[in-house]
């Protein structure tokens, strides 16, 4: 669909994903809309599907999710999920069960008074769309609960988080949301507040003598044959790294098993490194091949002769990486041991880029108000290239 205002004649209603047409529905809504040069995100649509097979993604045991359809004259003109934490999901360890004073800093939505997350939205450029949308998903929470409408997420801020606010236009990553520049506004204007912002940094690779390391710490790189071993280690890290931040959601093993299932044919030219300090495990990153150079033009249909172009993707034959995860347990972090353990972990993805002739490297998401990584990431030579905005509002 063109980027412009859609008429809104007819009236507009919504109703929940019910039957196999509008499952249908729900997944080719953004390739009807224009999809990838109407600035929407286009992963293939088997990647949308498996996020909401309860038997292909482990998050579903976790999570209690509805999907909404709007309609106008019959045609669908906007999709909508909601997604709410099941009591069965909540943190056996009270050190989880905070929020920080303030919504999205931890475990901030369980229960009565909860948060709820909306996302996988897309929409013809309408206000009365968008309203009718947040209404369904706003009432379907409500009435579970909630209290506190956030989003957009893919359930988690693990997942594609926030709607684009800068950086249109600039080459997308794997696993990175996409929406047309209209899109924050019009929120904005529907009546949500801006929570926080998601910054991507463009590292270039290029060849440099890798930093020494202190004593005891060594870089170990995971690839996929050692991913089903080592991904409980790695799944402990991550939680242990990331607890505190801002939006923080533990993986839990069921999904942490769909992450690696998924993830893991990227690892045959991407890696994981961990970095490990008198043999404990003390920091993570991960740089994984940008398979979206192959994928976005699809608009999410995978052709015969798309095949050979995907597996080239997979097997690091882009132009491009992104690293989504990188970062340090509290323990060290900020310590000369902590600071070595980034300078390794940026080394050693640094050499695998060069290897695989990845000019380019995205390092997101970097939470706004963590300075410490922004300063960590000028000091490199990155550049600010793309920024993604969470959004809430009270219900």
């Amino acid at each position: 669909m063109p980027d412009a205002a859609a008429p809104s004649g007819a009236a507009v209603s919504v109703r929940p994903v019910a039957s196999a047409a509008e499952v249908r529905a729900f997944l080719t809504l953004p390739r009807r809309l224009g999809g990838h040069r109407a600035g929407w995100t286009m992963p293939l649509l088997s990647r949308t599907r498996l996020a909401f097979d309860a038997r292909r993604n482990g998050a579903l045991a976790e999570w209690e999710v509805a999907r909404f359809l709007a309609w106008r004259g019959g045609v669908p003109v906007g999709r909508i999920s909601a997604s709410l934490p099941k009591p069965a999901a909540l943190p056996p360890d009270p050190l989880l069960a905070y929020t920080g004073g303030r919504p999205g800093a931890g475990w901030a939505r369980e229960g009565a008074g909860g948060e709820g997350h909306f996302g996988f939205l897309a929409l013809e450029r309408d206000p009365a769309v968008l309203d009718a949308l947040l209404d369904a998903a706003a009432g379907w929470l409500r009435a579970r609960g909630a209290s506190r409408l956030t989003g957009p997420f893919g359930f988690t801020i693990n997942h594609e988080a926030g709607s684009l606010v800068a950086g249109f236009g600039l080459p997308g990553s794997i696993e990175t949301p996409e929406n047309p520049a209209w899109l924050p506004g019009m929120l904005e204007r529907a009546g949500l507040s801006p929570a926080m912002d998601l910054l991507a940094f463009d590292l270039y690779p290029r060849p440099r003598a890798a930093r020494p390391l202190p004593e005891g710490l060594r870089i170990r790189r995971i690839g996929a044959l050692a991913w089903p071993r080592r991904a409980p280690g790695i799944l402990r890290l991550f939680n242990e790294a990331w607890r505190g931040n801002w939006g923080f959601r533990a993986v839990g093993e069921a999904e942490a098993r769909s992450i690696a299932r998924a993830m893991r044919p990227l690892a045959l030219s991407g890696a994981v490194f961990v970095a490990e300090w008198q043999e404990e495990p003390v920091g993570v990153a991960a740089l994984l091949p940008n398979v979206n150079e192959a994928t976005d033009a699809l608009d999410g249909v995978l052709p015969p002769w798309a095949w050979p172009r995907l597996a080239a993707a997979v097997f690091g034959r882009v132009g491009s990486a992104r690293m989504p995860l990188l970062g340090t347990l509290p323990s060290v972090r900020g310590k000369p041991v902590g600071n070595a353990a980034v300078d390794g972990l940026l080394d050693a993805a640094n050499a695998l880029a060069l290897k695989r002739g990845w000019r380019r490297v995205e390092v997101s998401w970097v939470l706004a108000e963590n300075a410490a990584m922004i300063a960590r990431m000028r000091r490199e030579g990155a550049v600010e290239t793309r920024r993604w905005r969470v959004w809430e509002v009270g219900l």
